[in-house]
C-alpha cells in the first residue's frame, strides 16, 4: 500500500495574523472578527506578533496584558500594528507582503519576578513597569544571554534609568510559527 503524504495544517492564529495584515495593506481596512469564534480563540490574551522577511525582524508589536475582548481580534489588531506602526521600522509595502513569515507568541503565566537569580531569558520574557512606563523583552532574544542583559534592554525600552525601582515581572510564552521554511528561534532586538 503506498504511504500517503502528511497533511501539515497551518496554526490558525498565524493565518489570521497574515490575512489581517494582507487585508490592511492591500485594502486599508480592518479584517473583520468572522463570528462565531472558535473556542479557542474566544479568550483574551496578551500577544506579541512578529513579521519576518529574510530572516531578519520586519516588524513586533504586542501587549503582555490584553487589549482585546478576544484572542483572535488581538491577533488582527497587533499584526497590523506591527506591519505598520512599529516605531522601528518603515510600514509594510505591498510588494513585501510574499516575503514575511509570522510568529504569533501567547503570553502565559505572567507573574511578579521574585527570584533574578534563577529567571532564565531564554525561558521567560521580562516586563519592568514604573508609571506608565513599561519595557518589554520577549524569551529568547536574540543576543540576550542574562537576566542582566534582558534587565537593561527592558529599562531601556521603558525609558528607565538602571537605577530608578521598578516592577519586575516575569511570564512565558507559547510560540507559533508560520510553516514557511523560515523558522526563526529568537527574536531580533
Amino acid at each position: 500500500m503506498p504511504k500517503q503524504a502528511a497533511l501539515i495544517v497551518q496554526d490558525p492564529l498565524v493565518v489570521l495574523a497574515r490575512q489581517a495584515v494582507n487585508r490592511f495593506i492591500r485594502q486599508g481596512e480592518l479584517l473583520p472578527v468572522t463570528e462565531p469564534l472558535p473556542s479557542d480563540q474566544r479568550r483574551s490574551q496578551g500577544v506579541y506578533v512578529s513579521l519576518i522577511k529574510a530572516g531578519q525582524l520586519r516588524g513586533c508589536v504586542g501587549s503582555v496584558q490584553p487589549q482585546q475582548a478576544s484572542l483572535a481580534k488581538e491577533v488582527i489588531y497587533m499584526a497590523v500594528a506591527a506591519a505598520v506602526h512599529d516605531p522601528r521600522f518603515r510600514p509594510v509595502q505591498l510588494d513585501e507582503l510574499d516575503q514575511l513569515s509570522y510568529i504569533v507568541d501567547l503570553v502565559e503565566n505572567l507573574a511578579l519576578l521574585k527570584n533574578k537569580a534563577a529567571h532564565d531569558p531564554v525561558a521567560e520574557g521580562l516586563r519592568v513597569q514604573r508609571g506608565r512606563n513599561q519595557g518589554v523583552v520577549l524569551p529568547n532574544t536574540t543576543g540576550i544571554t542574562t537576566f542582566e542583559q534582558q534587565r537593561q534592554l527592558a529599562y531601556q525600552r521603558a525609558g528607565l534609568e538602571l537605577t530608578i525601582s521598578a516592577t519586575l515581572e516575569r511570564f512565558q510564552v507559547r510560540r507559533i510559527i508560520e510553516l514557511s521554511g523560515n523558522y526563526q528561534e529568537t527574536i531580533s532586538l
